[in-house]
Order: structure tokens, then sequence, then C-alpha cells
């Protein structure tokens, strides 16, 4: 048997996004929320996580979002390692990788970023 001694810790991270309070669905106190603070204080700041979101739309040009949106590399046709570009200040899909096929064979052409079921684009 080994024994240990108990040890308590406490993480508060402080996030830096300003408008943070303004994102209801990501507090507690919400009947839908997510807690994502107490998620936050176990883990940070690494990007090898993969979170799909079923939503009414994702705004890939938004700031926070542009550089970390998940890119399927697989349609990346012109072979740069990205199929999102910042593009005269704003983010993109990189217009050298919409060719019209389907290069992942996933039935979904040109599904650079995912896929709007909606619009099916």
């Amino acid at each position: 048997m080994k024994i240990e001694p108990n040890q308590t810790f406490e993480i508060n991270l402080q996030v830096n996004d300003v408008h943070v309070d303004k994102q209801w669905a990501l507090h507690e106190g919400n009947q839908n929320g997510l807690n994502l603070q107490s998620i936050w204080d176990i883990h940070t700041g690494k990007k090898d996580f993969v979170v799909g979101i079923i939503d009414t739309g994702i705004d890939y040009q938004h700031e926070d979002l542009g550089d970390i949106i998940w890119q399927n590399l697989d349609e990346d046709a012109d072979g740069d390692g990205r199929t999102l570009e910042y593009i005269n200040g704003h983010w993109q899909l990189d217009p050298d990788d919409l060719d019209g096929i389907d290069a992942d064979q996933n039935g979904y052409v040109d599904d650079l970023i995912g896929w709007d079921f909606i619009n099916n684009d």
C-alpha cells in the first residue's frame, strides 16, 4: 500500500477576453451555461484539441477565431499548409484551395474548414 499526503489545489485562471461577460452561454449561472471557467482552470493553451460546434454558425472571419479554427488540410490544393488565410486585413478561405474538387472524398466539395449543412456549402 502506498500512502500519500492529501493536497488541495485551487486554480483561478483569469480570462483575458474583455467581452467574456457578454458570452452568457459560458457561465455556470445560466440554466444552459457551459461553466467554461472551471474548464479553463484545468486546461488552456494547447491547440491539439478539436471542438465541434453544432450551432447556427461560426464567424470564421472573427479576429479571435481565424488563426485557431480547424482547417481541413486534405483539401489544401496548393499545399501551403492552410485552407484559411489572412488576406487584406481579414480571414478568408484560401482562394487557391477552392478548386471544385472533393479532394478528401468525403462527399463535400471544398470543405476547407467544415461544412454548412443549411446552405450546403
